[in-house]
């Protein structure tokens, strides 16, 4: 089959037409051009390799919007690994069934939720490795190691992995209402599927556009409206990685 990667999609053809200086996200008011995201891209998939993650390996996400999102969610697919963004209103007991479910080999976190850590270590025991953005992780008596993002500084262009459109790209956990959540598994197709349909001919997205989701990132419908579907067009997308208020949601529309 064709070889195929949604990172590259959604981020390197940017540069490679052009559009590299194009702003792609906001965020607590500093600006992030598609060729500062690649490169902070290029420096996840450094630190992946430095981890000694492989292609398949899953990675848990319980992560803000915010830059670092980005960066390890599209860092994880151009390596062949598997994002899982998981809801950061989850508390530590309820997440680490689920990471232990997906049989995930390393957890990035916000510092918000470094508390959670220990739970995971001890509730899911594949976990090898776990990334802090924003802080430090610190895990006493734990099979896990932990590391700062900050501190991973290897911007070196990164390899794509030979992946194709029908390749395991990333899973989303249902929201439990039944019972344990169930992962749900998406190719990397898919991503360019739902913004040539419903994001260009449905809302109609331009270059031009800036996209406020109130929904974040870890839904499904906040990923497509802060993700795919800004990065889809070269557009650009505005983070908040606070809690939606009418308030705060107001003041960024502003």
């Amino acid at each position: 089959m064709t070889s195929y990667n949604a990172a590259t999609w959604l981020l390197d053809r940017h540069l490679d037409e052009g559009r590299g200086d194009r702003v792609a996200i906001r965020h607590r008011g500093d600006s992030h051009t598609y060729r500062e995201v690649a490169g902070d891209v290029w420096r996840a998939q450094n630190a992946i390799a430095q981890l000694g993650l492989e292609a398949g390996d899953r990675v848990a996400m319980v992560v803000n919007d915010e830059p670092g999102f980005v960066s390890w969610f599209l860092g994880a697919q151009r390596s062949g690994l598997i994002p899982i963004p998981l809801s950061t209103m989850l508390t530590g007991p309820e997440l680490a069934p689920i990471v232990d479910d997906a049989g995930a080999a390393a957890v990035v976190v916000s510092a918000d939720y470094n508390p959670h850590l220990a739970e995971v270590g001890s509730g899911a025991p594949a976990v090898r490795h776990a990334v802090t953005i924003g802080g430090e992780t610190e895990l006493q008596d734990s099979s896990i190691a932990s590391h700062q993002w900050e501190r991973f500084s290897d911007r070196a262009e990164a390899p794509v992995a030979g992946t194709t459109a029908d390749s395991p790209a990333f899973w989303l956990y249902s929201s439990g209402t039944t019972g344990m959540p169930k992962g749900v598994m998406h190719r990397h197709g898919s991503l360019q599927a739902t913004a040539e349909t419903y994001a260009a001919k449905v809302l109609k997205t331009a270059d031009d556009d800036r996209f406020l989701s109130v929904a974040k990132l870890f839904f499904a419908y906040g990923l497509g409206n802060s993700l795919t579907f800004p990065f889809a067009v070269g557009a650009t997308t505005i983070l908040d990685d606070r809690r939606p208020t009418p308030d705060t949601i107001l003041e960024l529309i502003a």
